[in-house]
């Protein structure tokens, strides 16, 4: 039994195209080493340049109403709180009413 030198050639090119998948990490196949390297995801763990994408596609709302804000410095307009800035982050925490903090 021989075998031919263009079964030889396809068995080596089928290889190496295994090769590249598993180790190279090629579009579609995620790559062995990439694996190692993120180690497996979690159920719950959201990727941060995924969750700025998610954040940067919600549609921008013009705000018509003239909102006033308490804050340290006394009271203040939305535009205040921009403070020349595009966008403005908030952090809404909301407290049950027997919550008592010590600081916040």
């Amino acid at each position: 039994m021989t075998i031919s030198a263009a079964v030889i050639i396809a068995g080596i090119i089928m290889l190496s195209l295994n090769a590249y998948v598993l180790l190279a990490g090629a579009d579609y196949g995620g790559g062995v080493w990439d694996f190692f390297a993120a180690g497996p995801r979690h159920p719950g763990v959201v990727d941060s340049d995924e969750l700025a994408q998610r954040r940067q596609a919600l549609p921008w709302v013009r705000i018509d109403r003239n909102y006033r804000f308490e804050t340290d410095e006394g009271s203040a307009s939305l535009t205040d709180l921009f403070q020349g800035r595009t966008q403005l982050l908030v952090y809404h925490f909301m407290f049950g009413p027997d919550y008592t903090a010590t600081s916040v």
